[in-house]
């Protein structure tokens, strides 16, 4: 579950993974120099016809490097930096939005071509070279479909926009977060409501846990959750027991 907004459709009905892992305030996203990494996808116009709705992937190249030994395929693991809003294309959604960024956090790790991400992704970010950006128009039917994501300001039957950034091609998967073991702020395996809104209060910077979530994850209703019913990324339990012997 690293994931981000792009995660696939399959996470729809899995707010937590989005939430955990992709919605940050907007003022977080630049990089440590406080801008975007990519060239000028930031303040540049989306390059297609605003009145036309947009009905098949669109990707544009906004920065090509001069040297390209390797360009991504299917399989490969790769490490991106994202900007997504919701398209002026699209017919509905407030034009414009930024509903989420990399940028001031972990870049995104996944693998190209497995399903991990929207199928906009998968299909958008094939034979792109190290260093490369690009902004891809997504019509609804490969992002979030008529479904949306509400929680993250996406409705559904959204375009959206995202302006990406390759940063690496990986030569192994990506070691997985451990979500869980940062909110189990007292290491019994299990989160309280009051964890989970410390977390997000002073890692996330809001103001308390996103309504319903808590409530979600709390499978049996006992007013804790547990290591098995976390849906967000955390290591196997036996891993982190021997890491405290």
């Amino acid at each position: 579950m690293t994931m981000m907004i792009p995660i696939s459709s399959k996470a729809v009905s899995m707010p937590l993974m989005l939430v955990l892992l992709a919605f940050v305030p907007a003022s977080h996203c630049a990089d440590a120099e406080g801008e975007p990494a990519t060239t000028d996808t930031e303040s540049k116009p989306d390059e297609t016809p605003e009145s036309k709705e947009v009905t098949e992937l669109q990707i544009l190249q906004t920065f090509e490097p001069d040297k390209c030994e390797t360009k991504t395929k299917a399989g490969d693991y790769v490490r991106m930096h994202y900007i997504g809003k919701i398209a002026d294309q699209s017919p509905v959604g407030e034009k414009g939005f930024q509903f989420d960024a990399s940028y001031g956090r972990e870049p995104f790790a996944f693998q190209l071509g497995a399903g991990q991400v929207i199928k906009g992704w998968d299909e958008g970010l094939t034979e792109m070279c190290k260093g490369e950006t690009r902004t891809l128009i997504i019509p609804h039917h490969l992002a979030y479909g008529e479904t949306g994501h509400p929680q993250a300001g996406i409705p559904g039957g959204s375009t959206l926009r995202f302006d990406v950034e390759l940063l690496e091609i990986l030569d192994s998967p990506p070691e997985a977060p451990d979500i869980f073991g940062e909110i189990d702020a007292d290491g019994n395996y299990e989160i309280t409501k009051e964890e989970l809104d410390l977390w997000f209060k002073t890692v996330r910077e809001m103001d308390a846990t996103p309504e319903g979530i808590f409530e979600q994850e709390d499978a049996n209703g006992d007013g804790v959750i547990s290591h098995e019913e976390f849906s967000g990324p955390k290591r196997p339990k036996e891993e982190a027991d021997k890491d405290e012997l």
